[in-house]
């Protein structure tokens, strides 16, 4: 999902890592019982265990690719059960910078964003911090 906000293109969004990272993030939601992961160790474990396939047939060599943007090259902010003060209702990671003044975010349902610095920062201002 790409919302209006200049958005680098579809085919972009396609290529990233965090479409794959959303998914898998949901699936481990989904076998857990809604929980979330404790730690990237804990997420990581699953995938590398459970969800090999997604990742050679994504082009990844392992586990720790998926982590990192491959558009700012940085790994991404992911929500775990230790983010008591995560800002971003809806987000469950994020690009640390981004691109062109435009960052790829994850939601909780699994899909992916693209949200202006602008957005970005008026999304963490109005959203409540959750449990």
């Amino acid at each position: 999902m790409c919302c209006g906000c200049g958005c680098g293109g579809e085919q972009q969004a396609q290529q990233s890592n965090l479409r794959l990272l959303a998914a898998l993030y949901g699936q481990f939601r989904a076998s857990h019982r809604g929980q979330l992961p404790r730690s990237e160790q804990q997420l990581k474990e699953f995938i590398a265990k459970e969800k090999t396939e997604a990742l050679s047939n994504a082009g990844l060599a392992n586990v720790n690719e998926l982590f990192v943007s491959k558009r700012d090259g940085q790994p991404y902010v992911i929500r775990y059960q230790q983010s008591p003060d995560w800002k971003h209702e809806g987000i469950v990671a994020y690009e640390q910078q981004g691109e062109n003044g435009a960052r790829e975010a994850a939601t909780d349902l699994g899909g992916m964003t693209v949200l202006s610095d602008e957005q970005f920062q008026e999304q963490a201002a109005q959203s409540q911090v959750v449990d």
